[in-house]
């Protein structure tokens, strides 16, 4: 599992501890990487040994996000609010299994299996385990989604199909 994100307590790391040490009782083997830096760091560790997990869970600062994804089955996103989380949207492109609270645009990118109310680590912990036991529940990509180089030949149209020089500012404008 993954946490990838500051360490602020706006993300409920806390919550997600707790959750974990939840996933741990029936999955003992379950691990958790709490990768990102921040005011928390000291406090979210002794939490982790507070609740016995500390032998379960990582925490090695800002890790290089790709290589994050690929080493986890589940990450879990837990803020109090989100816009638009590139975290998440990269872990669905990736075929990573999700858990969010439904907050922001998350409702919108993923799917109903995927959220979770964050004031029920029990809620919490038992939408890890789905997500991380059963890929079939896990987000994908719509077929109909663009590739980095779909999108960039859409962009690239557009800007071919302009009649006239872009202009790059007021004083273009003016001139006749």
């Amino acid at each position: 599992m993954l946490s990838l994100s500051r360490l602020a307590p706006e993300k409920r790391i806390e919550t997600l501890l707790q959750a974990f040490a939840l996933v741990v009782r029936e999955h003992p083997g379950a691990h958790l990487t709490v990768a990102g830096d921040g005011e928390l760091d000291g406090p979210l560790r002794a939490l982790a040994g507070r609740l016995g997990i500390a032998d379960r869970v990582d925490f090695p600062g800002f890790v290089d996000p790709s290589s994050a994804l690929d080493d986890c089955d589940v990450v879990a996103q837990l803020s109090v609010w989100e816009n638009c989380s590139y975290t998440l949207l990269d872990a669905v492109g990736a075929g990573v299994g999700v858990v969010a609270s439904p907050v922001g645009g998350n409702p919108e990118i993923l799917p109903e299996q995927c959220l979770a109310d964050p004031d029920a680590p029990a809620q919490v912990a038992a939408a890890i385990a789905r997500q991380g036991g059963i890929p079939a529940q896990r987000p994908r990509l719509p077929p109909s989604w663009p590739t980095p180089a779909g999108m960039a030949a859409a962009i690239g149209e557009v800007y071919d199909g302009l009649d006239r020089p872009v202009s790059s500012g007021p004083r273009d404008a003016a001139k006749p």
